[in-house]
Protein backbone atom coordinates (compact mmCIF):
# COMPACT_ATOMS: atom_id res chain seq x y z
CA UNK A 1 0.00 0.00 0.00
CA UNK A 2 2.75 2.46 0.96
CA UNK A 3 5.45 1.54 -1.56
CA UNK A 4 3.34 2.29 -4.62
CA UNK A 5 2.48 5.76 -3.25
CA UNK A 6 6.13 6.49 -2.46
CA UNK A 7 7.23 5.37 -5.94
CA UNK A 8 4.57 7.54 -7.58
CA UNK A 9 5.51 10.58 -5.50
CA UNK A 10 9.20 10.12 -6.41
CA UNK A 11 8.34 9.73 -10.09
CA UNK A 12 6.25 12.91 -10.08
CA UNK A 13 9.18 14.72 -8.43
CA UNK A 14 11.36 13.80 -11.39
CA UNK A 15 13.21 10.75 -10.10
CA UNK A 16 13.79 7.62 -12.17
CA UNK A 17 12.29 4.84 -10.07
CA UNK A 18 13.13 1.15 -10.00
CA UNK A 19 10.61 -0.99 -8.12
CA UNK A 20 11.24 -4.51 -6.82
CA UNK A 21 8.23 -6.76 -6.23
CA UNK A 22 8.05 -10.33 -5.01
CA UNK A 23 4.87 -10.63 -7.09
CA UNK A 24 4.77 -7.61 -9.40
CA UNK A 25 1.33 -6.44 -10.58
CA UNK A 26 2.77 -5.58 -14.00
CA UNK A 27 5.97 -7.55 -14.61
CA UNK A 28 6.27 -6.15 -18.12
CA UNK A 29 6.20 -2.52 -16.92
CA UNK A 30 9.31 -0.40 -17.25
CA UNK A 31 11.44 -0.20 -14.12
CA UNK A 32 9.70 -3.14 -12.40
CA UNK A 33 11.71 -6.17 -11.30
CA UNK A 34 10.43 -9.41 -9.82
CA UNK A 35 12.58 -10.73 -7.01
CA UNK A 36 12.13 -12.29 -3.59
CA UNK A 37 14.35 -10.13 -1.38
CA UNK A 38 14.83 -12.99 1.05
CA UNK A 39 17.42 -14.15 -1.49
CA UNK A 40 20.54 -12.23 -2.62
CA UNK A 41 19.95 -9.61 -5.31
CA UNK A 42 21.29 -9.75 -8.84
CA UNK A 43 20.43 -8.32 -12.26
CA UNK A 44 19.10 -5.07 -10.76
CA UNK A 45 20.53 -1.93 -12.38
CA UNK A 46 22.59 0.48 -10.26
CA UNK A 47 20.73 3.09 -8.23
CA UNK A 48 21.72 6.20 -6.27
CA UNK A 49 19.22 5.80 -3.41
CA UNK A 50 17.37 2.94 -1.73
CA UNK A 51 13.93 3.44 -0.20
CA UNK A 52 13.34 0.34 1.90
CA UNK A 53 9.69 -0.55 2.56
CA UNK A 54 9.71 -4.34 2.05
CA UNK A 55 8.67 -6.73 4.80
CA UNK A 56 6.13 -9.11 6.25
CA UNK A 57 2.77 -8.47 7.89
CA UNK A 58 3.05 -6.43 11.09
CA UNK A 59 1.01 -9.02 12.98
CA UNK A 60 3.44 -11.86 12.22
CA UNK A 61 5.44 -13.62 14.93
CA UNK A 62 9.11 -13.11 15.78
CA UNK A 63 10.45 -16.08 13.80
CA UNK A 64 8.42 -15.23 10.70
CA UNK A 65 9.65 -11.64 10.78
CA UNK A 66 13.25 -12.76 11.23
CA UNK A 67 12.91 -15.02 8.17
CA UNK A 68 11.44 -12.13 6.19
CA UNK A 69 12.19 -8.57 7.33
CA UNK A 70 15.58 -9.18 8.93
CA UNK A 71 16.81 -11.35 6.06
CA UNK A 72 15.54 -8.83 3.50
CA UNK A 73 17.41 -6.01 5.23
CA UNK A 74 20.68 -7.94 5.32
CA UNK A 75 20.44 -8.85 1.63
CA UNK A 76 19.52 -5.32 0.66
CA UNK A 77 22.36 -3.79 2.68
CA UNK A 78 24.89 -6.22 1.22
CA UNK A 79 23.76 -5.44 -2.32
CA UNK A 80 23.62 -1.69 -1.72
CA UNK A 81 27.07 -1.53 -0.15
CA UNK A 82 28.52 -3.55 -3.02
CA UNK A 83 26.87 -1.13 -5.46
CA UNK A 84 28.22 1.89 -3.60
CA UNK A 85 24.78 3.22 -2.59
CA UNK A 86 25.16 5.81 0.16
CA UNK A 87 21.64 7.21 0.33
CA UNK A 88 19.05 5.19 2.32
CA UNK A 89 15.54 5.83 3.65
CA UNK A 90 13.98 3.11 5.82
CA UNK A 91 10.34 2.62 6.80
CA UNK A 92 10.57 1.84 10.51
CA UNK A 93 7.60 2.01 12.87
CA UNK A 94 6.38 3.72 16.02
CA UNK A 95 6.23 0.25 17.60
CA UNK A 96 9.96 0.53 18.37
CA UNK A 97 9.06 2.73 21.37
CA UNK A 98 6.85 0.19 23.15
CA UNK A 99 4.83 1.54 26.07
CA UNK A 100 4.93 5.34 26.03
CA UNK A 101 3.78 7.60 28.85
CA UNK A 102 2.86 10.79 27.05
CA UNK A 103 4.42 11.84 23.76
CA UNK A 104 7.29 9.93 22.16
CA UNK A 105 10.01 12.03 20.56
CA UNK A 106 12.84 10.83 18.36
CA UNK A 107 15.11 10.69 21.43
CA UNK A 108 12.68 8.69 23.58
CA UNK A 109 13.79 5.32 24.95
CA UNK A 110 13.12 2.43 22.54
CA UNK A 111 11.71 -0.61 24.31
CA UNK A 112 9.47 -2.55 21.89
CA UNK A 113 6.96 -5.03 23.28
CA UNK A 114 5.77 -6.79 20.11
CA UNK A 115 7.81 -8.74 17.52
CA UNK A 116 7.22 -6.14 14.81
CA UNK A 117 8.79 -3.44 16.95
CA UNK A 118 11.76 -5.66 17.86
CA UNK A 119 12.50 -6.44 14.21
CA UNK A 120 12.19 -2.82 13.08
CA UNK A 121 14.61 -1.76 15.80
CA UNK A 122 17.04 -4.53 14.81
CA UNK A 123 16.99 -3.33 11.18
CA UNK A 124 17.59 0.24 12.35
CA UNK A 125 20.69 -1.09 14.11
CA UNK A 126 21.94 -2.77 10.93
CA UNK A 127 21.58 0.48 9.00
CA UNK A 128 23.27 2.55 11.71
CA UNK A 129 26.19 0.10 11.75
CA UNK A 130 26.41 0.30 7.95
CA UNK A 131 26.51 4.10 8.12
CA UNK A 132 29.33 3.96 10.66
CA UNK A 133 31.37 1.67 8.40
CA UNK A 134 30.62 3.50 5.14
CA UNK A 135 32.09 7.01 4.67
CA UNK A 136 29.74 9.78 3.50
CA UNK A 137 26.67 7.60 3.98
CA UNK A 138 23.21 9.01 4.68
CA UNK A 139 20.59 6.94 6.50
CA UNK A 140 17.14 8.33 7.23
CA UNK A 141 14.93 6.30 9.58
CA UNK A 142 11.22 7.12 9.47
CA UNK A 143 9.31 5.81 12.50
CA UNK A 144 5.83 5.74 11.04
CA UNK A 145 2.55 5.76 12.95
CA UNK A 146 -0.55 3.71 12.10
CA UNK A 147 -0.99 4.11 8.33
CA UNK A 148 -4.49 4.25 6.85
CA UNK A 149 -5.97 4.67 3.38
CA UNK A 150 -8.48 3.11 1.03
CA UNK A 151 -6.35 -0.07 0.71
CA UNK A 152 -5.52 -0.32 4.41
CA UNK A 153 -5.49 -3.87 5.74
CA UNK A 154 -6.26 -2.49 9.20
CA UNK A 155 -9.44 -0.72 8.06
CA UNK A 156 -10.62 -3.70 6.00
CA UNK A 157 -10.16 -6.17 8.88
CA UNK A 158 -11.83 -3.94 11.46
CA UNK A 159 -14.72 -3.11 9.12
CA UNK A 160 -15.32 -6.83 8.44
CA UNK A 161 -15.38 -7.65 12.16
CA UNK A 162 -17.67 -4.74 12.99
CA UNK A 163 -20.10 -5.64 10.21
CA UNK A 164 -20.20 -9.25 11.47
CA UNK A 165 -21.33 -7.84 14.81
CA UNK A 166 -18.42 -9.31 16.74
CA UNK A 167 -15.33 -7.13 17.17
CA UNK A 168 -13.65 -7.89 20.52
CA UNK A 169 -10.67 -5.66 21.36
CA UNK A 170 -8.18 -6.67 24.06
CA UNK A 171 -7.54 -4.21 26.86
CA UNK A 172 -9.25 -0.94 27.70
CA UNK A 173 -8.70 0.60 24.27
CA UNK A 174 -7.33 3.73 25.90
CA UNK A 175 -3.85 3.39 24.38
CA UNK A 176 -3.00 6.54 22.44
CA UNK A 177 -2.32 5.97 18.75
CA UNK A 178 -0.87 8.34 16.15
CA UNK A 179 -2.33 7.79 12.70
CA UNK A 180 -1.15 9.05 9.32
CA UNK A 181 -2.61 8.87 5.83
CA UNK A 182 -0.66 6.89 3.24
CA UNK A 183 -0.27 9.91 0.95
CA UNK A 184 1.37 11.85 3.78
CA UNK A 185 3.80 8.97 4.31
CA UNK A 186 4.79 9.25 0.65
CA UNK A 187 5.46 12.97 1.11
CA UNK A 188 7.57 12.19 4.19
CA UNK A 189 9.75 9.83 2.13
CA UNK A 190 10.23 12.49 -0.51
CA UNK A 191 11.13 15.10 2.11
CA UNK A 192 13.64 12.69 3.65
CA UNK A 193 15.18 12.03 0.26
CA UNK A 194 15.56 15.71 -0.54
CA UNK A 195 16.18 17.42 2.79
CA UNK A 196 17.60 15.07 5.43
CA UNK A 197 21.20 15.80 6.50
CA UNK A 198 24.13 13.47 6.00
CA UNK A 199 24.78 10.80 8.59
CA UNK A 200 21.99 9.06 10.51
CA UNK A 201 18.76 10.92 11.24
CA UNK A 202 15.48 9.73 12.76
CA UNK A 203 12.03 11.23 12.30
CA UNK A 204 8.66 10.32 13.77
CA UNK A 205 6.00 10.42 11.04
CA UNK A 206 2.41 10.92 12.19
CA UNK A 207 -0.43 13.40 11.96
CA UNK A 208 -1.21 15.96 14.65
CA UNK A 209 -4.41 14.32 15.91
CA UNK A 210 -3.57 11.45 18.27
CA UNK A 211 -6.51 9.41 19.45
CA UNK A 212 -7.19 6.17 21.30
CA UNK A 213 -8.09 2.76 19.89
CA UNK A 214 -11.42 2.99 21.73
CA UNK A 215 -12.35 6.29 20.07
CA UNK A 216 -11.06 5.18 16.67
CA UNK A 217 -12.89 1.84 16.50
CA UNK A 218 -16.11 3.30 17.89
CA UNK A 219 -16.00 6.09 15.32
CA UNK A 220 -15.46 3.55 12.56
CA UNK A 221 -18.46 1.59 13.84
CA UNK A 222 -20.59 4.74 13.81
CA UNK A 223 -19.61 5.41 10.19
CA UNK A 224 -20.55 1.85 9.22
CA UNK A 225 -23.73 1.83 11.30
CA UNK A 226 -22.66 -1.29 13.22
CA UNK A 227 -22.88 -2.21 16.90
CA UNK A 228 -19.97 -0.83 18.95
CA UNK A 229 -16.92 -3.04 19.62
CA UNK A 230 -16.47 -4.85 22.91
CA UNK A 231 -13.32 -4.04 24.91
CA UNK A 232 -12.22 -7.00 26.99
CA UNK A 233 -10.03 -6.48 30.07
CA UNK A 234 -6.81 -8.44 30.23
CA UNK A 235 -6.80 -11.38 32.69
Amino acid sequence: MIGSRVAEAARKAGYSVTRIFRKPPLPEAEGVFQHDLRFPLDDVPPVTSILHLAGGYAGAGRQALERADLLIARNLIQWGVNQGVKDWVFASAAEVYGHVDGLATETSLTSPVIPYGHIKLAIEGLLVQMAEDLPNCRVVILRIGEVYGSESRLLCELATRLERGFCPCPGSGRVTVSFIHVEDVAIAFLCALERAPSGVSIYNVADNEPTTWRSFVRYLGDLLGTPPPVFLPYP
